[in-house]
């Protein structure tokens, strides 16, 4: 009679099924239909989809930055023409935001303002991400004396008081655009910096890292086609935040008299040059501040929408707290 079958040791017992209970449920395949690998890339925007207000701050901001694009098109007024007989007139048909202490259009200039401020805000957010992922890469990778050497230097910039020193800058330069970019990108690269180094140093700790040392691929292959690819989350993120962050910094600035000079019209000396209106004509104070406060409030929620969607382990404390 043949021996009955030994029982399966406990630790060799088939795994159970694992099924979809706790799977998103917009990340689940539809009924009927087979299940499809989805892309990092959809999942990431699957997540953000759910974050309402993230939405609807893209929606507003891509409505100033046309509104902004297309100031010349939609405003009926010159920005820098006087028209001294409708000096300081309230909001009304003609012009909806009213008109400033010389007759010029507050709509017109708000627009227009609206381009120097969106692009000091996108070019600084640009340039420093750029610097600030190189030097954090670097860093995170290499390590040893040159992660020291670097991180040194992001210390050095950041206990500068940086406001003072951009109006001392400032005051030397002309207050062009071009300079007030430079000068700001020089002092927003650190946040990035410390960030980046921190995610690579977890990245070039996994296995398609060490798989791609073992074929051979040279060390700024590694940084350039595998650890940065999968560093764009944090490095997105920091970017849309260093944008609000551009834009309230060159508006301080320009509103001290240090940023961007007249007659070039940015939000920032929109604001210095109604300092002396604010009883009499308060609308040229509202109308601009009003499109700064949008516009940074708007960039910082779809910042936390990218922070969720390309984070699932940021939902997932959330869920837990």
């Amino acid at each position: 009679m043949p021996d009955a079958p030994e029982e399966i040791p406990s630790a060799v017992q088939p795994l159970p099924v694992l099924t979809d209970v706790a799977v998103e449920p917009e990340l689940r395949a539809p009924p009927g239909t087979s299940a499809r690998a989805r892309s990092p890339w959809e999942i990431a925007w699957l997540r953000f989809k759910r974050h309402k207000v993230a939405i609807a701050s893209l929606v507003i901001l891509v409505i100033i930055t046309l509104l902004a694009i297309f100031a010349s098109v939609i405003s009926r007024y010159n920005v820098h023409t006087p028209d001294l007989a409708h000096a300081l007139e309230g909001p009304n048909g003609k012009h909806w935001f009213g008109t400033d202490n010389t007759g010029r259009d507050v709509f017109s200039r708000v627009l227009h303002g609206g381009r120097i401020s969106l692009l000091v805000g996108v070019s600084v957010a640009l340039w420093s991400g750029i610097f600030g992922t190189f030097v954090g890469a670097l860093a995170g990778f290499y390590g040893r004396w040159v992660d020291q050497l670097l991180m040194r230097i992001t210390d050095l910039f950041l206990a500068i008081p940086f406001l003072v020193v951009l109006i001392l800058a400032s005051s030397l330069l002309s207050g062009s655009v071009f300079e007030i970019i430079l000068i700001l990108s020089l002092f927003f690269w650190m946040p990035a910096a410390r960030i980046i180094r921190g995610t690579v140093l977890s990245l070039k700790e996994k296995e398609f890292v060490e798989a791609a040392r073992a074929s051979g691929a040279s060390n700024a292959r590694i940084i350039v086609l595998h650890i940065l690819p999968n560093a764009l989350g944090p490095i997105i993120v920091i970017t849309t935040l260093n944008v609000a962050a551009a834009i309230l910094t060159e508006s301080a600035l320009s509103f001290l008299g240090f940023g961007v000079q007249p007659p070039t019209p940015s939000w920032g000396n929109l604001l210095q040059a109604a300092r002396g209106f604010t009883l009499l004509a308060p609308w040229m104070v509202w109308f601009p501040g009003l499109f700064i406060l949008i516009t940074v409030l708007a960039v910082n929620f779809l910042g936390d929408g990218l922070r969720d969607a390309l984070d699932p382990h940021q939902e997932l404390r959330a869920r837990e707290q």
